[in-house]
């Protein structure tokens, strides 16, 4: 399936206006990205346009903020309540100014209206945003979106859009790429590559500069890996320009420990896979590697169940089964001959019948895994996420093809307290279906608290089970400037950890809180909480 380009497009018949450049560039400090896009349009066209701009973030960023130009005039703007917002829009059409509404359209999507933009006319739209990234494994995964991938669904009724915001696109046309990213060390020293574009890599003193080689353009997202990275801490700190005197705290530690007198779990394993037309080709094939490999790993303990999807759930084995050795090779016959026929992605559908999937003697099942692997993107998410959240089971994705669901694919996980991996075609799928089975046979349980020298106000809910190799962030809001870096204290099942950076980080852009307020978001459910965390999350440093 064709993805659609972010972009600026008339509201009134969805005329592309014409994109000149594209240029990215990003830092990346610690396990904090930064990422600055800014797009150049001219309207080639005869007559005055009120346009539309649709675009992606990354799973889990902030919008740091938007500055539109107009031949040559910055604006920026202020955030005030939606309806405020709408009415001052109108007005400023009627007045012939250029007014600019940004709003939050979808999951991890947004949508500006900008108003009379003249025949000739140039316009800058600029973007800025941050997100906190993880080590998995030893390694370290980044992806920008360029593409808007399509949603099975009504992106009106399920997605909650105004029909002027999804004005298409042409998927074809050939828009240039320009991208660079400093990375500081340690990081800098892991094996560095993109399974996506060919890039060129220049070694200064703090780091590396990572740029791309060739020419590209916006037909995928940009992903970039780094690998060899091992056991590493980082702490961060920023004062909080919300809470004058108070600072915001960030450790982050990759979880090793000896697990090796642990005994790993078998498997009650609810496989996934999607079936839809937009599984066709490289995805189709990477679910059938995914699915061969996976298959030879079982045990005959291991308990195992698997279901296809598309326009509707088709239970290819029912039960949750006992690995036989008669039953592994109807499992890999099955794996084998997978193909994309079955229609649309009614994710939803899917997974609650999977769920609801029994023992092979109709005992019900309390908890599970359920491996998903899918290509898809899906306009009823929050429906989706809510089925899962309630289920017991945790949901282990595994995204495929050139531009999966990463938002909707690790919200899944995170919300079950399981894992996601996304793999480009051009990757291992091995390595990636391992780091999965690992996390469900040797996942620990773990309370996770932080140790500082200022005095603690607040500090983030710990995560429940934890996996050798993955990272805990590990947030805080103090009282004072902290001297030293925190540290982190693990209680495990048979013994106590404590993890420390060797040095303490600034952040003098007031970014972390905003990082911060968006995460407490989360883990609340206080209406009140959650819109002035919503405006501190937005407001500047």
């Amino acid at each position: 399936m064709s993805n659609e380009v972010m972009g600026l497009k008339s509201r009134d018949d969805g005329q592309a206006v014409a994109l000149q450049s594209v240029l990215a560039q990003g830092q990346l400090q610690g396990l904090m990205l930064r990422m600055k896009l800014r797009q150049v349009y001219r309207n080639t066209t005869g007559d005055n346009l009120e346009c539309v701009y649709t675009f992606p973030l990354a799973w889990g960023s902030v919008l740091l903020g938007m500055a539109v130009e107009l031949n040559g005039k910055r604006m920026t703007g202020t955030v005030v309540e939606k309806k405020e917002a709408e009415t001052t829009y109108e007005k400023a059409i009627q007045s012939g100014d250029l007014p600019v509404m940004l709003e939050r359209s979808g999951k991890d999507l947004y949508t500006a209206n900008l108003g009379n933009i003249l025949p000739g006319d140039e316009v800058v739209i600029e973007l800025e945003y941050a997100q906190l990234l993880k080590l998995e494994g030893g390694m370290l995964r980044l992806s920008l979106p360029t593409t808007i991938a399509p949603r099975y669904g009504d992106e009106h009724s399920q997605g909650g859009l105004a029909p002027h915001q999804t004005a298409a696109a042409s998927p074809l046309a050939e828009y240039r790429l320009h991208v660079s990213l400093d990375i500081a060390n340690p990081l800098a020293q892991g094996t560095i590559t993109s399974p996506s574009h060919g890039v060129q890599r220049v070694k200064h003193q703090n780091g590396v500069m990572v740029k791309l080689q060739n020419k590209a353009w916006l037909d995928r997202d940009f992903v970039l890996t780094i690998h060899g990275l091992k056991d590493m801490v980082f702490a961060m700190a920023s004062a909080d320009a919300t809470q004058p005197g108070q600072y915001t705290l960030l450790t982050s530690a990759t979880a090793h420990w000896d697990a090796a007198n642990t005994a790993p779990a078998k498997l009650r394993m609810k496989v996934l896979v999607d079936g839809s037309g937009s599984m066709q080709g490289d995805s189709n094939e990477q679910a059938r590697d995914a699915l061969d490999w996976l298959f030879h790993q079982l045990e005959n303990d291991d308990e195992v169940s698997m279901t296809r999807f598309g326009s509707h759930p088709l239970h290819v084995l029912p039960r949750l089964q006992r690995c036989t050795e008669s039953y592994q090779r109807r499992l890999r016959s099955e794996a084998r001959n997978i193909k994309a026929e079955l229609g649309g992605t009614e994710m939803d559908r899917a997974l609650e019948a999977v769920i609801r999937i029994r023992h092979e003697d109709e005992r019900p099942v309390e908890a599970a895994s359920i491996l998903l692997i899918t290509d898809g993107e899906v306009w009823n998410i929050e429906n989706i996420v809510a089925t899962v959240r309630q289920s017991g089971h945790r949901l282990f994705a595994l995204g495929v093809g050139s531009a999966p669901a990463e938002s909707l694919l690790r919200e899944l996980a995170e919300v079950s307290g399981g894992a996601c991996e996304m793999v480009s075609p051009s990757q291992s799928m091995q390595q990636a279906v391992a780091r999965l089975l690992e996390r469900m046979r040797h996942a620990c349980a773990i309370q996770c608290s932080m140790e500082s020298d200022a005095e603690l106000i607040y500090q983030s809910p710990s995560p429940r089970k934890i996996t050798p190799g993955d990272t805990i962030h590990q947030w805080a809001q103090v009282g004072s400037k902290p001297v030293a870096a925190p540290s982190q204290r693990w209680a495990l099942s048979d013994k106590t950890l404590t993890r420390r950076a060797e040095n303490l980080m600034g952040d003098d852009e007031g970014i972390l809180p905003r990082l911060c307020a968006a995460q407490r978001l989360l883990d609340t459910t206080d209406s009140e909480r959650q819109r002035e965390l919503a405006m501190q999350s937005v407001v500047s440093g």
